[in-house]
């Protein structure tokens, strides 16, 4: 509705056309704005307001996104877009009707419009941080929505932010995880409370709502329910929500300054390199299934454990606060953050790494050696003859009686056998040892 009292705000979807007009899924009349409008302004003026006149602890925001739910190719031609841009990179903005249209240099003028809108984007929420500090210093909380798009948000947007909502939730583990990743890196966390899966919704899930605030508690993050009216007219499912929160406020000087010590660092994966997911009978692989794994198996061992973000791995001075650190498949590092890896360990740390770790490049292909062999201590193995036909019909039922297993080389019993999964074979290097095998 903004555009249409303030049609100077509207994001323009082609030269002289109108916003994106929707009703954002079954809501409202929605219209597109753009930054480089008047609207920064206002949004500016709006902010300045509340924080000098009113009474407030906090201010939330939905998302820090540029370009959010603009359609297509994701560009505005608005006056402010199009000699904003022109300035910044000497370049004009093209459209075209059909996508098939644009030649590669136009395509390539698109992307950087899209860097340098999310440039102009940053510099807002820094002036927006500036600005609310200079009257009151109160927490300022974003949208980010899960723990993987925390893992790939722009880290100068979480610079100038304290907390997130955590908008969905998936399983009570990849709760507990995506807590303990915004708790890990300084933030606080408002997870909902809801179902699993999308949007939470008013229904009934009775005990689950006990789990889901019990755990996202355990590990730091203040639970809230989304749609809390639900509960107004059904009395009867208020102990489901009202026992848990209870028992929090019961306690809740025996929470203050409680802390997750920090041990181990499993970092937060979420990219897997083209050809790198692995199917079994049954279920599938990824590198991010892979650091949810790491996490859960120290989880299960009882084994401290925070989920990290990595950009730990850019930092030696929160990077060193951790015994040790676990890099599940987690497939490429830059040279600088295999130096910082490799300090860590110099001064002490231990490090663990698993499967592709290390093992790809920035573009995702796969390189002939480990980038960490050298505290690795092992190099890929190229399979011939009996080990490939081996590894080429191997397939994992995980929880089948024919899956493969490690067993320690010297006490091969049943209780020290673990489950294999999707692996890779190596060799090993001279100051290498073999603990488990095959």
């Amino acid at each position: 509705m903004l555009t249409r009292d303030y049609p100077e705000y509207a994001q323009r979807t082609r030269p002289d056309g109108g916003p994106a007009r929707s009703h954002m899924f079954v809501g409202e009349d929605h219209g597109t704005v753009c930054w480089n409008t008047p609207y920064r302004q206002a949004y500016l003026d709006l902010v300045e307001r509340l924080v000098r006149d009113y009474d407030i602890d906090g201010l939330y925001f939905d998302t820090w996104y540029a370009g959010y739910f603009w359609p297509g190719r994701g560009v505005c031609y608005c006056d402010g877009c199009r000699n904003g841009f022109r300035t910044a990179a000497g370049l004009e903005l093209p459209w075209h009707e059909h996508d098939a249209q644009y030649t590669p240099a136009e395509l390539a003028a698109i992307d950087r419009y899209h860097a340098w809108n999310r440039d102009t984007l940053v510099e807002i929420a820094r002036q927006v941080h500036k600005l609310v500090r200079s009257h009151k210093n109160i927490p300022l909380i974003s949208n980010i929505g899960n723990p993987t798009r925390m893992a790939s948000a722009d880290p100068r947007i979480l610079e100038v932010m304290d907390a997130f909502l955590y908008e969905r939730g998936n399983s009570i583990l990849e709760r507990a995880e995506g807590v303990s990743l915004a708790r890990a890196a300084g933030l606080g966390v408002w997870p909902y409370v809801g179902e699993y899966n999308n949007w939470p919704r008013v229904v009934y899930n009775g005990f689950d709502f006990q789990q889901q605030i019990f755990t996202t508690a355990m590990f730091g993050g203040a639970p809230i329910l989304a749609l809390p009216w639900g509960y107004v007219q059904h009395a009867k499912n208020r102990r489901f929500v009202e026992y848990p929160f209870g028992i929090l406020k019961q306690h809740e000087r025996d929470f203050a300054g409680f802390r997750n010590d920090p041990y181990v660092a499993v970092v937060y994966g979420s990219r897997t390199p083209p050809g790198h997911e692995q199917s079994g009978t049954w279920w599938k692989t990824d590198v991010r299934l892979s650091s949810l794994g790491a996490f859960a198996a120290c989880l299960y061992g009882h084994v401290q454990v925070s989920s990290v973000h990595e950009g730990l791995l850019d930092a030696p001075e929160k990077l060193r606060n951790y015994r040790v650190l676990y890099l599940a498949d987690f497939t490429h590092l830059s040279d600088s953050r295999i130096a910082n890896i490799r300090q860590f360990v110099q001064d002490g740390g231990g490090l663990v790494a698993s499967y592709g770790s290390s093992l790809f490049d920035a573009a995702g292909h796969r390189q002939e050696r480990f980038a960490l062999e050298d505290l690795m201590r092992v190099a890929p193995v190229h399979p011939a003859g009996e080990l490939a036909e081996t590894l080429a019909s191997y397939r994992s039922m995980t929880g089948g009686p024919y899956d493969l297993y490690l067993a320690e080389r010297l006490r091969p019993a049943l209780e020290t056998l673990t489950p294999l999964w999707s692996f890779l074979p190596v060799k090993v290097l001279d100051g290498g040892e073999v603990w488990k095998t095959s």
